[in-house]
């Protein structure tokens, strides 16, 4: 299988290299390591932005990610977490976990706008366009400078 991605991975069997395959630990579920990829990206992220101590943090998308990137950011310290999103339900979710504001972008377009974000950018800084429709991502809360964008969220000084 080619690495790193491949397209139609998404089913019951396939057939990897065994360097791309690794035995789960004794006691370690199959639900459990299922969550080792989309974990290792939410701490990635975090990790890329840099010390979230006392910072506010907007998450873009609510997925199982964007939900990853909300506990692990809160857990490095981010004081004001906001997550943007167009489902009722991921909201609800990105709540349940620590968000301290959840923005529906479908239903308030212009919610970013309480942070400075400029209301006719029609740019898109993630693989959710509606998600971040407007602004774009990296540059919608104002409250300072940008510690680093990456895919599922932006952490302000």
């Amino acid at each position: 299988m080619r690495t790193p991605h491949v397209q139609g991975a998404f089913r019951q069997q396939i057939v990897v290299e065994p360097s791309q395959a690794y035995r789960l630990a004794e006691g370690v579920s199959d639900a459990e390591g299922a969550l080792s990829e989309p974990l290792s990206v939410a701490l990635h992220a975090v990790r890329r932005a840099g010390s979230l101590l006392g910072k506010s943090v907007l998450v873009t998308g609510c997925g199982p990610i964007g939900a990853l990137i909300v506990i692990a950011a809160r857990r490095a310290g981010a004081t004001r977490i906001v997550v943007t999103d167009i489902g009722a339900f991921t909201l609800r979710t990105a709540s349940k976990v620590g968000a301290d504001e959840t923005l529906n972008m479908a239903e308030r377009p212009d919610a970013l706008a309480a942070f400075g974000a400029p209301t006719r950018d029609r740019s898109t800084c993630s693989s959710k366009p509606a998600a971040t429709r407007p602004p774009c991502a990296a540059r919608s809360m104002r409250c300072g400078r940008a510690a680093s964008s990456f895919r599922s969220g932006w952490a302000a000084r």
